[in-house]
């Protein structure tokens, strides 16, 4: 049996949700650059002008979700290893991952508020 399973097993089922979180964000970039180029095609088969192919920085804002979900798989890759050799050193744990979790909750609301101002015009 391992020493401090359980705690092991949290630490995994931790940086596995981290993981899950990075490839979804990364899908997020990757789905907004192809949406973009959609409404861009449907935009030029449409007789007229159409404001369907103006967005503005989509290109920017995919680049910058892949970027995201690679600082988070890298952080929460540190992160698992650094907890994992404090759980083996047994020593008494402070928890700090509160700073992380909110930092990507910030940035994830303030993407949320741009897609909702620009979907409804205000950009």
């Amino acid at each position: 049996m391992i020493k401090n399973y359980k705690d092991h097993a949290a630490n995994e089922r931790t940086y596995l949700a981290w993981i899950r979180t990075g490839v979804t964000v990364m899908m997020l970039g990757f789905f907004i650059e192809k949406f973009e180029l959609f409404l861009a095609t449907i935009a030029n088969n449409l007789p007229g002008k159409s404001r369907l192919g103006q967005f503005l920085y989509t290109s920017h804002i995919s680049i910058a979700m892949v970027a995201l979900a690679i600082f988070i798989m890298v952080a929460a890759t540190l992160r698992y290893f650094r907890i994992k050799r404090e759980l083996d050193a047994e020593v008494t744990l402070q928890f700090r991952g509160t700073l992380f979790a909110t930092a990507v909750t910030v940035v994830m609301l303030a993407f949320a508020i741009y897609l909702l101002a620009h979907l409804s015009g205000l950009f």
